[in-house]
């Protein structure tokens, strides 16, 4: 698969991997409860599915624009740095994990230029935060092993409660997940 032409039938079979399209993605980064996260280069984001990166390069490309435009350079180079830094990319298929790489570092590179005017000169320190962000996993098991068991567990209870407040999940299902917590064991 070539980056930006879609998913194969294959992959889309085998994976239910399916190509977003740089409009959708622009579309989810715009909506009102992302702009905090997309404003503050600390916040961490986690893309679970990145494929070839479409959103991580999207989201990294909005946060240059949100906090690197108005500082001077040596700043500029710290708070770009920080944003790649701070974006982890997950992906199950190793093709997609190359691409994904590469359509990053051509991203920072490419939006530092038209931002600025000038060509990014730090492409290796780019090139090592990229290699340590960009992980070929199965996104369910890096978090759960990269996830305290409280934490875990706090997150899905307040999603099953939330899924049965709007009526995705029956208050039988709910009874049962809760009676499991009380009884003090883990679902995962």
């Amino acid at each position: 698969m070539t980056m930006g032409q879609g998913s194969s039938k294959e992959a889309t079979r085998n994976f239910a991997e399916v190509f977003t399209s740089p409009h959708v993605v622009f579309f989810m980064i715009l909506q009102p409860k992302l702009r905090d996260v997309m404003t503050d280069e600390n916040k961490v984001i986690l893309d679970p599915a990145a494929g070839q990166g479409q959103y991580g390069c999207s989201e990294l490309v909005w946060r240059m624009f949100y906090t690197a435009l108005d500082l001077p350079p040596r700043e500029r180079v710290k708070c770009i740095l920080t944003n790649l830094s701070n974006i982890y990319h997950l992906e199950l298929q190793p093709k997609n994990v190359d691409w994904c790489k590469r359509h990053l570092l051509a991203t920072v590179c490419d939006a530092y230029e038209f931002f600025f005017g000038e060509p990014f000169l730090y492409f290796m320190e780019a090139a090592k935060i990229i290699q340590s962000r960009v992980i070929q996993c199965n996104a369910l098991e890096w978090l759960a092993e990269n996830t305290p068991a409280e934490k875990r567990d706090k997150e899905f209870y307040n999603g099953i409660k939330d899924q049965a407040k709007r009526g995705f999940i029956s208050k039988a299902c709910v009874d049962r997940i809760l009676n499991a917590k009380n009884q003090q064991q883990s679902l995962f």
